[in-house]
């Protein structure tokens, strides 16, 4: 981000949006593409769901992503 947008999103995070919340939820599961052992991804879903049910957003996206992700047989 430039200083210009980091400043603005450290503006609105003052206000607390769910919009805000929102984002930071989708910027963070990023890092979920990032790992290798199914254990440690794992563990960050359980964190990153855990978070997302505790906001005020809708706790159906973790059944989403876990549905997507989850092995078939």
């Amino acid at each position: 981000m430039t200083d210009a947008q980091e400043s603005r999103l450290a503006e609105l995070l003052q206000y607390n949006l769910r919009s805000v919340r929102a984002y930071l939820l989708k910027e963070a599961f990023q890092f979920f593409w990032g790992y290798v052992s199914p254990y440690w991804a794992g563990q960050f879903l359980d964190g990153w769901c855990t978070k997302t049910m505790r906001s005020a957003n809708s706790p159906s996206c973790c059944s989403l992503i876990r549905f997507s992700i989850s092995p078939r047989a």
